[in-house]
């Protein structure tokens, strides 16, 4: 099992998002892993097959 947690609430555009995303493992407390947002694109076309099964199970 993991704990995530969410800190430093900042403005993004008219939105109000946590900026930092951390995963602790509850078996492996010395372990962690953090991703800092710096941007967020909101209501980003995408083309309709993007999310495909068959798109989905290609590899890259």
């Amino acid at each position: 099992m993991r704990i995530m947690t969410f800190s430093e609430i900042k403005k993004f555009g008219s939105r109000s998002l946590p900026s930092v995303l951390e995963m602790k493992p509850l078996n492996k407390p010395k372990k962690k892993t953090v991703i800092h947002y710096r941007d967020f694109e909101f209501d980003v076309k995408l083309k309709s097959d993007v999310f495909t099964l068959r798109n989905l199970q290609r590899k890259r």
